[in-house]
This record gives C-alpha cells, structure tokens and sequence, in this order.
C-alpha cells in the first residue's frame, strides 16, 4: 500500500510557532468562539473540546453533569489554520478535562493546556494501530481475494497516519470509554450515569457499523477518490477502495497546487468513470478542489460532501448515519 504522510502536520507547526503572537492580538479582539453546552454553562465538570464533534460526545457521556466548550464549532471555520484567542486561553485554564483530536491536527489546544495536571485526551491515541488494520478486518468478509502491492500503486490509501479519526467509529467507542472513565475518576458520585451513558452510545455507534460492514459486503472492487483523507476510515469501512491519484490529497492538505499531471490524471479518471463517486469537503475547497468537483458532476459521478464539524442541529450518530445514508444511496446505482 502506498501512504503519504498526513501533510498538514507541517503547516499547523508553523501555526503552533505563530500562537503566542495570536493570541496576544487576539486579547484586543474577537471574544472567544466557544460555546457552551445547554444548561450546563456554568455547572458540572469543565470540558473543553477541540472541536464541537469531540464536544458532542462528551455531552451525551457527562449529561447534565458537565459543562463543555468547543473552541471550533462552526462550519465555516476551518480546523487546519485555526488561531486560539486569549479567551480560549482563558476557558482552557478553567478545565477539569480536555478532550482534542491530536496528531498535528488541533496543536494549538496542547499550547493551552497550562497545567500538567489537567487531564488531555488525545482522541487518535485510541486508533487502532496500525491505523487501517480495523478496517481492513471489519470488511474482510466482504472479500475472498487477496489484493497485491502492487494493485495499489498510482493510488493514495490515507489510512495509517491519517488523523481524522472521528470517521472512524471503532476510536469514537474507545473515545466514550475514556471520556468515561475520567468523568468516573472525578465524580464517582454518578459513576452509574456515566457508565449507562457510555452504553447507550456505544451501542448507537455499533448499529451504525452494523450498516457500514452490510454495505462492505457490496462494494467490492468498487472505487472512490476523494479531495481531502477526511472521510477516509468510513468509507474503506464500506468495503469501497480508494483509488485518488497519488500525490492529490497531500497537495490539497498542505495548501499546494496539485501537480498537473497528478491533476490531469483525476480529471481523467473522472471522465472515465473510474470512480463510483467523490468525496469532497467543501470546507477547505479551493478553485482546483471546485474544479474537479464540476468534472464529476458534468460527468455523472455522484459528489459526496464530508465535512470536518459537526453540523448545527445533529448530534454525532445522526451526522455520521447521514453519511452512510449518502453512502448507500451511491452503492444502491
């Protein structure tokens, strides 16, 4: 299999470099983008979360026992360049438990947390590891064939060191197990309403996967290319193959030009029908990213759209089974 490293991890060091001086200009502007969960903005266990996906799931496993805070909850903020202010500087001074995704993905968190007391967890150190080795064993009934090296060649396969782990839902049950446990250790009074929380979470995400391995069953030998590894685990989940151009998705995370050829290649492909779809996140589009998008679309390739928040309204079962729904609807044609 060939792996690019995750190449925004370069641009948020660059990022992590600039925080002190962003965070001393933002003292005399904006407020803060964090929002509290309802009911509980001023009760319970202080959480903070990176971003309202992570924020989401610590509600349903603390309930009415926490307060939480995402720092980025907005769709039309953009996780990759995200600057901290002094004011969530201030909200992170003020938690019990900070829950961020990691693997250079929300650094500018870890530069907040002041205390080395303060409990932080890392949502990619409850990855499978290696990365892709749960999904290639929870859709390996769906196949009864090896498949070589060297078929994929040419191709991206983000699994291993991709960071966006909250598409994978078998991380996002050990996530709930260790939001869980550190809610248990702090307020052990309501340990039984964490513990049945927890459960009925749990048992949500696996109905989901229930429908990801039905669909695996499915998809064999069919393919998907995508503009970003955002979706990545759920859609290997679903039994489908990625075949993006190599050098694609690295390009578009690192904030480049995709090589032309590497470009001309997807544009082609597109033209040939090679993908049953493409996964897209409009969230970080670019004029190259659009045009590709219109590639597929003036030749019939359905457009997924994948976004990194959650979206307002939902909580993280209902946006994750509206993905699958979508996914469904494209393995039914």
């Amino acid at each position: 299999m060939i792996f690019q490293p995750s190449a925004p991890l370069k641009r948020r060091a660059l990022i992590a470099l600039a925080l002190p001086a962003a965070i001393m200009l933002a003292a005399c502007g904006e407020s803060s983008t964090a929002t509290s969960s309802a009911g509980a903005a001023d009760s319970g266990i202080s959480v903070v979360a990176s971003t309202n996906v992570y924020g989401n799931i610590a509600e349903q496993i603390g309930g009415e026992h926490v307060s939480v805070d995402s720092i980025i909850n907005r769709e039309t903020q953009d996780p990759h360049s995200y600057e901290a202010t002094a004011q969530d500087r201030l909200t992170v001074s003020k938690a019990s438990l900070v829950i961020a995704n990691g693997g250079g993905y929300d650094d500018y968190l870890d530069q907040l947390v002041a205390s080395d007391s303060t409990p932080v967890l890392h949502a990619v150190d409850f990855a499978d590891s290696p990365a892709e080795t749960d999904v290639a064993e929870s859709s390996a009934s769906a196949t009864t064939e090896p498949v070589s090296e060297d078929a994929h060649d040419g191709h991206d396969h983000s699994g291993s060191g991709n960071e966006h782990v909250w598409y994978d839902l078998h991380t996002m049950e050990a996530l709930a197990e260790g939001i869980k446990d550190q809610l248990v250790t702090a307020d052990p009074d309501n340990a039984d309403n964490y513990e049945a929380n927890t459960k009925t979470f749990v048992a949500s995400l696996e109905e989901l996967t229930e429908r990801t391995h039905a669909l695996a069953a499915k998809n064999t030998g069919k393919k998907f290319a995508m503009t970003e590894p955002v979706p990545y685990y759920l859609l290997a989940e679903t039994g489908f193959e990625d075949a993006t151009p190599e050098g694609f998705t690295s390009a578009i995370e690192a904030g480049n030009d995709v090589p032309a050829l590497v470009a001309l290649e997807m544009e082609n492909s597109l033209k040939a029908k090679t993908f049953a779809f493409l996964a897209f996140n409009p969230q970080t589009s670019t004029p190259q990213t659009d045009s590709i998008r219109g590639t597929a679309e003036d030749n019939g390739i359905p457009v997924l759209d994948f976004l990194e928040l959650l979206p307002e309204g939902k909580n993280f079962q209902e946006w994750m089974s509206e993905n699958i729904s979508s996914i469904e609807g494209v393995s039914a044609k």
